[in-house]
This record gives C-alpha cells, structure tokens and sequence, in this order.
C-alpha cells in the first residue's frame, strides 16, 4: 500500500444544491462500493484526490479512510465537466 490516503467522508442528502455547494467548497462527490456493505455516498477532497489519481489513474489502487479505518479501494469511473475538464 501507498501513503497516500484519500479521507471519506459520508453525506445524507442526494439533493443537486448539496452536490453543486461540495463542489463549490473543493469537494468531489463520490460513492463507495464494497463486497462487505451497500453503496455509501460520500464525498473526498480534490486537493488529496487529484494527486492520487493522476499517479494511480482509473483501476489504480488506492487507500481509502472511512470512519477512521484505513481501505484499499480502486477508482472505477470519474465524471469530468465537458469544458474544463475537471473531475466533478
């Protein structure tokens, strides 16, 4: 594993003013998948995201902490705006 973690942070509301106010704060919105739970919708730092993921890429393993314990996790898809090209 890397020392590189990303921070997890659960969210509750679904609502586009939620999301577009998590972007506007420096936030990627995300969702957690797992064998062992269900979807977890959350939410990680861009300034800790963008690093990792230009080293790691799509499919690249990364480490993940979610309620203070540390995971491996693997991006599987990433959404980005269709003119400036930033993750959103």
């Amino acid at each position: 594993m890397n020392n590189e973690a990303i921070v997890y942070s659960r969210r509750d509301s679904f609502r586009k003013s939620v999301l577009s106010n998590l972007r506007a704060n420096g936030f990627i919105p995300a969702v957690l998948y797992g064998a062992d739970n269900d979807c977890i919708p959350g939410y990680v730092s861009r300034k800790e995201f963008e690093p990792v993921f230009k080293k790691k890429g799509l499919a690249g393993k990364v480490t993940i902490i979610i309620d203070n314990q540390k995971k491996s996790a693997i991006i599987k898809d990433i959404q980005k705006h269709l003119t400036n090209h930033q993750i959103i």
